[in-house]
Parts: C-alpha cells; structure tokens; sequence
C-alpha cells in the first residue's frame, strides 16, 4: 500500500534522477571541465539528506509541512 511517506520517497527518487539527466544533458554543451563540475554538484544535491526545495511559502510553513511528514528539517540556504 502508499501512504504519505511513500509518495514523497518515490517523488524524492524522480527529482533525483532529473537533476542527474539534466545534469548529462546540460552538460554536453560545456566543455569537460563544466561538464564535471555540473555533474559533481548534482551527485552533491541527490545524496541522502540533501536536496533543493523551491516553494512559494515561508521557510515556518515549510518546516511544518515537512514535520508533519516526520521529516528532519535543516534551513541552510534560503534566496
């Protein structure tokens, strides 16, 4: 059966393997040494416990919504 937590592990998996596609594709267009280092970071963002979030909301409801998934929430970057 999915519930909540299964759903937000499939979606983590997919925006995973997206950011590392993209990061090949993008990447082709740069010479190696972009190339690289756009690869390196996003193998950096898809480690576990690390990631990128982008929301319309403050960082205060964002912590309760991913409290309320019994996820860890660490604010360390906010644009």
């Amino acid at each position: 059966t999915y519930n909540r937590s299964t759903t937000v592990t499939i979606r983590l998996y997919f925006n995973t393997l997206s950011i590392l596609m993209m990061a090949v594709s993008v990447g082709n267009y740069f010479n190696s040494s972009y190339k690289d280092e756009l690869i390196s970071t996003a193998k950096q963002l898809t480690l576990p416990g690390k990631g990128l979030l982008a929301a319309d909301e403050s960082t205060g409801t964002v912590g309760k919504r991913v409290r309320l998934l019994l996820l860890s929430f660490i604010l360390h970057f906010r644009f």
